[in-house]
């Protein structure tokens, strides 16, 4: 019998173990869902040089409106022109009718990068931004109306 309870809370603890360690993929769009191109400005709070998976910048995007498992399967994505302006600073124009993949991370890590927006010359903190966001499985979605 005790050898029964302790093989039950082996088999209970090991996939809560294994489980631990897991990573879920979410990523950040934004929409444009205006007839003109949208000028943003994204202002992180580390330096880009300093990242630990530090890359070059480059946001993918579509000429359609799509949710991000639709974006996914699309081959041949666009590359927004990404333009850094100082180490914590980068400028670009999100096209009209797009979606753009402004972050691929997981677990939400881009909440420790992301500072805030500047859409149009307002400043938007990311927390709005998240806030505002549509959210479609793991993935959050930002639309420009």
């Amino acid at each position: 019998m005790i050898l029964m309870k302790k093989f039950r809370l082996f088999l209970l603890i090991i996939p809560l173990i294994l489980l631990s360690g897991c990573s879920i993929r979410t990523d950040f769009y934004i929409q444009n869902l205006k007839s003109e191109d949208q000028y943003i400005i994204i202002k992180y709070k580390i330096p880009i040089k300093n990242w630990p998976d530090y890359r070059t910048i480059k946001f993918q995007y579509i000429n359609e409106l799509k949710t991000p498992k639709e974006f996914d399967k699309i081959e041949n994505k666009n590359v927004v022109d990404v333009k850094q302006i100082d180490d914590y600073t980068v400028e670009f124009i999100i096209p009209k009718q797009a979606t753009v993949r402004i972050e691929r991370t997981s677990n939400t890590y881009y909440y420790e990068y992301v500072k805030s927006f500047q859409l149009n010359g307002k400043d938007i903190l990311f927390d709005e931004i998240v806030l505002q966001s549509k959210t479609k499985g793991p993935h959050r979605i930002f639309q420009i109306k």
